[in-house]
Formats: structure tokens, C-alpha cells, sequence
């Protein structure tokens, strides 16, 4: 197989990944705010909320076989550019300002595997945040 075939199947894996994750979210009675959101050259998979929450959401995504579980993928820099991208998503949204009552911010990440038919996810809310 070639790298561009590779680098095609490992997107398609990505985006159904993203579409698993967002219908188990949506089942959980989160709002979409936006999916695939930019800041530069970062980008946050899923954005959503519920009555308590701002949510945002990585998603990773392996197909079987896999040697580690998708969320053990999250490198400590992509957590940063992850929280970096959230703070320019609630300056530029002006959700924030907009709120009634305050809501709290996680960073959450839903994990998927897919073993041809059979899908697996595991969604593992505030798993990870900002280092002081």
C-alpha cells in the first residue's frame, strides 16, 4: 500500500470516528457548537454543550488491530494545542459573555476502535486539562 493510500485510509478512519463519537454524544444529550473548529493550525474535533459544560473533545480513532488503546495516542503537546485552541474558540465566540450562568470547561476524549463491523467507544469525560 502506498503512503497516500495509507494517509487516505487513516482520514476515513478519523472521520468515521468523529461521526461514532458525535452520534454517542448527541445521545448524551450534548449540543453540537461546532466540529472540526480552526485556530491556525489547530483544531479541536468536537465542541459541544450540555447544562453544566463546555465541552471539547478529541477524538481518536484505530482500527483493529491495535497495540494501545486511541486516548494512549494523546501526546502532551496536542493536549496543549488542544487547550490553546479552546481559549480562542471561547474569545472568539464570545459564549462566555453570552452565558447566564458560568459553565465549567473540560476536555474530554472519545476513544474509538474499529474491528470490521463491530465498533467499540469509550468516552472518558475531563480527561485531561491545563497544568498550573
Amino acid at each position: 500500500m502506498k503512503n497516500s493510500e495509507k494517509d487516505e485510509l487513516k482520514k476515513e478512519t478519523g472521520r468515521r470516528g468523529e461521526d461514532e463519537a458525535l452520534r454517542l454524544l448527541l445521545l448524551r444529550g450534548q449540543k453540537l457548537l461546532a466540529r472540526n473548529w480552526r485556530y491556525g493550525h489547530k483544531e479541536i474535533d468536537i465542541i459541544t454543550e450540555d447544562e453544566k459544560f463546555i465541552r471539547f473533545i478529541e477524538v481518536r480513532s484505530l482500527t483493529y488491530p491495535n497495540i494501545v488503546e486511541p486516548y494512549e495516542t494523546i501526546s502532551e503537546i496536542k493536549k496543549k494545542k488542544i487547550i490553546n485552541a479552546a481559549g480562542g474558540f471561547l474569545r472568539k465566540s464570545g459564549l462566555l459573555k453570552g452565558m447566564q450562568k458560568k459553565k465549567e470547561i473540560t476536555f474530554d476524549v472519545v476513544s474509538v476502535i474499529f474491528k470490521g463491523s463491530l465498533i467499540k467507544i469509550n468516552y472518558i469525560p475531563d480527561a485531561f486539562g491545563p497544568v498550573w
